[in-house]
């Protein structure tokens, strides 16, 4: 994945501010937010996502 789409990913799956963020081999995407708390989202999550980023280039306001 695109480094400028994950990045709008993660932005709109945990807002502004994730300290850091990784793509795993399994296609998850673990994102540490701005209040220091792991998360983690499953592939198919961040795949519907990014295919959204990719196509509109655009935030979602949902």
């Amino acid at each position: 994945m695109r480094e400028d789409i994950l990045k709008r990913v993660v932005e709109e799956l945990v807002g502004s501010g994730a300290l850091a963020y990784a793509l795993n081999a399994d296609g998850s995407l673990t994102v540490v937010d701005s209040r220091g708390w792991k998360r983690t989202f499953p592939a198919r999550e961040l795949q519907a996502l990014s295919q959204k980023r990719a196509k509109s280039g655009k935030r979602s306001t949902e």
